[in-house]
């Protein structure tokens, strides 16, 4: 502490913030959370049939400070659908009753805007480009690195943003 308010006394605004983000790093402090913390708007909506994978992704988002909710199955979501306002939904491909391709084509049939991540274990470019021409926003192959992951969401949050500021004016 005393070392701070010699800083302070010292040193300008600029370098008091460099010494603190220094020492955020030597403490094991992770590059992510120095990025801008997610607002209240963005919520990430999993389907993902697979019970370890959804709460796996629910996990690793709430770390990154994310609001998540979950469905188990595309039928919960659309059930869901008329109180969602904003956010985005990540699913999965292969899943009983609706799969996450045909997920995609009922919400542009409703005119939803939410931007949406196909995750798929059994990847192919053929399922990709389907993905992509019903409106995907990004296909991620499962296994899948965190880091890609949480680019994707964060990518896709920003797009629900600008369709939203778009659709106020």
């Amino acid at each position: 502490a005393d070392n701070c308010l010699e800083l302070s006394r010292h040193s300008g605004l600029n370098q008091i913030r460099a010494a603190a983000r220094s020492f955020g790093l030597q403490c094991g402090r992770s590059p992510r959370r120095t990025q801008e913390m997610p607002s209240d708007a963005d919520i990430v909506h999993v389907v993902d049939d697979d019970e370890a994978m959804r709460d796996s992704m629910a996990f690793l988002l709430r770390a990154e400070n994310f609001q998540v909710q979950t469905y188990a199955d595309a039928a919960d979501f659309l059930t869901a659908l008329p109180q969602i306002k904003v956010g985005c939904v990540v699913t999965d491909v292969r899943m009983p009753g609706m799969s996450g391709i045909e997920l995609l084509q009922r919400l542009r049939e409703l005119k939803v805007s939410l931007p949406v991540i196909v995750v798929s274990g059994h990847g192919d470019v053929p399922l990709a480009v389907e993905a992509m021409k019903t409106g995907a926003l990004d296909f991620i192959e499962k296994p899948f690195d965190d880091d890609v992951f949480l680019r994707a969401v964060r990518t896709a949050l920003g797009a629900q943003a600008v369709d939203s500021q778009r659709q106020a004016q």
